[in-house]
C-alpha cells in the first residue's frame, strides 16, 4: 500500500526533525526543542509566519483601507501579540526535548516533495494566480499606477509568487517519475 502523503508542510529557521521524522521546533535562547503533535501541525503552520501576518495587515490597512499609519501600525502590533501569546502557549504545551541538537533543517523543497500530486498542483495553481493577479489589478484601479512605491511591491510580489510557482512545477514534475 502506498504512504499517505501529508498535506500540512512545516518548515522555517526553528523549525528541525529529529531521528524518528517528528517536526521539532527548537527555541536558540532556551537550547530547548519541542515536538510538534502531527494533529497540531495545521495550527502551528500559520503561527510561524505571524511576523509576516502582522506586516501584512499593516499593508492591507494603509495601502488598500487608507486608514491612518498609527491606526495601522497599533492593529498591526495587537495582531502580532495575539499571535504571539498563541504561538507561545501553543509551544508551551508540547512535548519537550531537553538534550535536542538540532541538525541541518529540511529544505523546502523536500517538505514539498512530501505532499500530494493534488496539494502541489494546488499550490502552483494558486501562486500562479496571485502573480497575475498582482499585475492585472495594477491596471484595473484607477489611480493606482501613479502610487510608485505600490507598484515595486505589487512587482516584487508577483515575481516572488512565480518563482514559488515554478519552484512547486519543478517538484511536481519531479515526483511525477
Amino acid at each position: 500500500m502506498a504512504k499517505a502523503k501529508k498535506d500540512v508542510v512545516l518548515s522555517g529557521a526553528n523549525i528541525y526533525y529529529d531521528k524518528h521524522n517528528r517536526a521539532v521546533y527548537y527555541n536558540k535562547r532556551s537550547k530547548v526543542g519541542h515536538v510538534i503533535p502531527k494533529e497540531m501541525e495545521p495550527k502551528m503552520q500559520p503561527l510561524l509566519y505571524r511576523y509576516i501576518l502582522g506586516i501584512v495587515c499593516f499593508i492591507l490597512c494603509e495601502l488598500l483601507f487608507k486608514i491612518n499609519i498609527w491606526v495601522s501600525l497599533g492593529l498591526s502590533a495587537v495582531i502580532i501579540a495575539v499571535l504571539e501569546y498563541r504561538f507561545r502557549t501553543l509551544v508551551s504545551s508540547f512535548p519537550r526535548l531537553k538534550n535536542f541538537e538540532p541538525e541541518a533543517s529540511k529544505k523546502a523543497r523536500e517538505e514539498l516533495a512530501e505532499l500530494s500530486n493534488g496539494g502541489l498542483i494546488l499550490r502552483m495553481c494558486l501562486y500562479f494566480a496571485l502573480g497575475i493577479l498582482l499585475i492585472a489589478n495594477l491596471f484595473a484601479t484607477e489611480g493606482m499606477l501613479e502610487n510608485t512605491a505600490l507598484v515595486i511591491a505589487s512587482i516584487v510580489v508577483a515575481i516572488a509568487a512565480a518563482y514559488m510557482g515554478v519552484r512547486i512545477a519543478i517538484t511536481y514534475f519531479k515526483n511525477r517519475k
